[in-house]
């Protein structure tokens, strides 16, 4: 008998993960993945950390410790079309300012996080509202 499969989606959170451990953040750790919507091609990848060429570091202890988060990370390395239709994959519920990035990039039709990962039904709802599903995943 053939082992399961495991899903895209379930390789693409593994994979967040694995970017998250890459974080240099002491706030958080969190990691980012963007795909094309067959799943075939990974657009860019992102996980949270000081701003490149700044030292690995926060910049100042506390919640708003300066780090870039993962998801505008991946953004920010997305150079695919905002029409072109993608997927998004973090381990975490993005914040409501990435949520808006998110939206901004364009073309983003669902979002995977962990099954079990907090929720902030305001952000589902903002991602909703513009016709981005969420999704979890193990």
């Amino acid at each position: 008998m053939a082992a399961e499969r495991p899903s895209f989606p379930e390789i693409y959170i593994t994979l967040a993960r694995a970017l998250a451990a890459r974080s240099t953040c002491v706030v958080d750790r969190v990691g980012a993945v963007i795909t094309s919507i067959d799943f075939r091609k990974v657009l860019a990848i992102g996980y949270r950390g000081n701003a490149t060429g700044l030292p690995n570091v926060c910049d100042h202890p506390g919640p708003e410790c300066g780090c870039l988060h993962a998801e505008e990370n991946a953004i920010i390395n997305c150079d695919a079309p905002r029409a072109e239709p993608k997927i998004a994959f973090a381990t975490v519920l993005p914040c409501r300012a990435c949520a808006k990035r998110l939206i901004n990039l364009g073309g983003v039709q669902d979002l995977y996080i962990p099954h079990g990962a907090d929720t902030d039904a305001s952000v589902i709802d903002l991602l909703g509202s513009v016709g981005i599903r969420v999704h979890t995943v193990s």
